[in-house]
């Protein structure tokens, strides 16, 4: 599944198809970042939440750092099962980068291409599935 996948490292993309959803401060705190809503999805157990934040670096010393700043997405998407329950799915995309490593943009365009390219979508479709 994912041993022996090509991927395109370096490349962008542009988003095609799909919709305009705007999303709005729904006044929730949250620590170092911030949190919205699709405003536009009407029912509200079934209403995608997006929390953002960047979460300071941990110093070890003055001149070292155990862990550099990461920024963070969490969008949630709850889900009312055939049983009634409410069960609230999520994806999590987190990065952290030393300010002196280059590659941080390079890395950002490789996580697109693993979640999007056709050799690797059985591998997140089989994560969804129960």
């Amino acid at each position: 599944m994912i041993n022996g996948a090509t991927i395109k490292t370096g490349a962008s993309y542009t988003p095609t198809g799909g919709s305009d959803v705007v999303l709005s401060a729904d006044g929730r705190t949250t620590k170092n970042g911030i949190s919205v809503v699709v405003a536009s999805d009407a029912v509200l157990t079934r209403r995608k939440a997006i929390f953002t934040a960047t979460l300071p670096s941990i110093a070890v010393n003055t001149s070292s750092y155990a862990k550099p700043k990461r920024n963070e997405v969490v969008v949630y998407y709850p889900f009312i099962a055939a049983d009634g329950k409410l069960y609230t799915n999520y994806l999590k995309i987190q990065r952290s980068f030393h300010s002196e490593d280059t590659r941080d943009a390079t890395a950002l365009t490789d996580a697109i291409a693993i979640m999007t390219d056709s050799e690797l979508s059985n591998f997140w479709t089989a994560l969804l599935v129960v």
